[in-house]
């Protein structure tokens, strides 16, 4: 007889792979909840978040059929199928027109960053604030058909031991009922995808719309003239540019010949007479003089 121990601890993941299934995490609820937000602003109330994590709708349930007393078990069976493969149908419809809108998108993404220097350089506040209000909503475009492209669930038929053990009838019922469960799982998360589909469609018709408009208000408004007399006045405004086209100050040259002395003008005109300036202050007493030799005494007259 042996014993047995407990059972050995689970190895843990290393710390690169724990922060990376973080990181996917942290990313997925991100996209979710803008896929939601924008979902709930376009209008469509029924939308849950629950249903936005699980990539479909749960407002419809199957029932299985009750087939005891039906008359033709493989015209059922036969409906059943095309019922499927018109909901795979309708599917690929949207999915493909979800490729259509991704391409538009991405195209204008790329004529937006190869020409936005050139065509797209607005001046005005407003503008600017336009254009960006219209990338966000292009940005949210590809979010949104990131999202339908995402990883979903989905339900397919297979065929277990169970089934192949049952009588020829009995397989029929189950085949018809496994059929419909499929197509309603199928409408089910299509109904979610076209919603999505629509909210960004919505999105990408916004920004389309609003770069379009803007770009013809530059185009009309904008002139050769403005833009000249902009780019000189950045010139002048910016030393550090003005500095690098002058160059840098050369050394000093050897002084040139004297030129020939030039005509003499004529004389000008008398000008007027200044205001008289201030009274100076006395000078210094000059040296004494030197006493001079005596006279002659004057004789009195009688």
């Amino acid at each position: 007889m042996t014993s047995t121990g407990p059972d050995p601890p689970e190895p843990k993941s290393p710390v690169w792979a724990r922060a990376v299934d973080t990181f996917w995490n942290i990313a997925r609820r991100l996209l979710d909840g803008i896929a939601f937000t924008s979902m709930r602003l376009y209008g469509i109330e029924d939308c849950t978040f629950q249903d936005v994590v699980r990539r479909t709708y749960d407002h419809a349930k199957h029932e299985n059929l009750n087939l005891d007393h039906a008359p033709d078990l493989d015209d059922l069976l036969g409906a059943s199928k095309e019922a499927l493969s018109v909901a795979t149908d309708r599917r690929n419809v949207v999915t493909d027109k979800c490729k259509t809108l991704l391409a538009l998108a991405s195209a204008l993404l790329t004529i937006i960053g190869l020409f936005l220097p050139k065509s797209f350089d607005f001046e005005a506040t407003w503008m600017r604030a336009l254009f960006f209000v219209a990338v966000v909503f292009l940005l949210n475009t590809v979010v949104l058909l990131l999202v339908y492209f995402g990883i979903g669930q989905d339900q397919t038929i297979s065929l277990t031991q169970h089934d192949v053990e049952l009588p020829g009838e009995d397989l029929k019922k189950s085949l018809i009922n496994e059929h419909l469960q499929c197509q309603v799982a199928t409408e089910k998360r299509t109904d979610y995808l076209v919603d999505v589909y629509k909210v960004a469609r919505a999105c990408f018709l916004i920004a389309f719309s609003l770069i379009v408009g803007l770009f013809a208000v530059n185009y009309f408004t904008r002139t050769p003239a403005n833009d000249a007399k902009r780019i000189i006045q950045e010139l002048r405004s910016d030393p550090q540019l003005l500095k690098l086209l002058q160059g840098p100050k050369g050394e000093k040259g050897d002084a040139g010949v004297k030129g020939d002395q030039g005509i003499r003008g004529p004389k000008g005109d008398k000008g007027p007479r200044g205001s008289p300036g201030p009274k100076g202050d006395p000078g210094t007493p000059g040296p004494k003089g030197e006493r001079g030799e005596k006279g002659d005494a004057a004789k009195s007259k009688p």
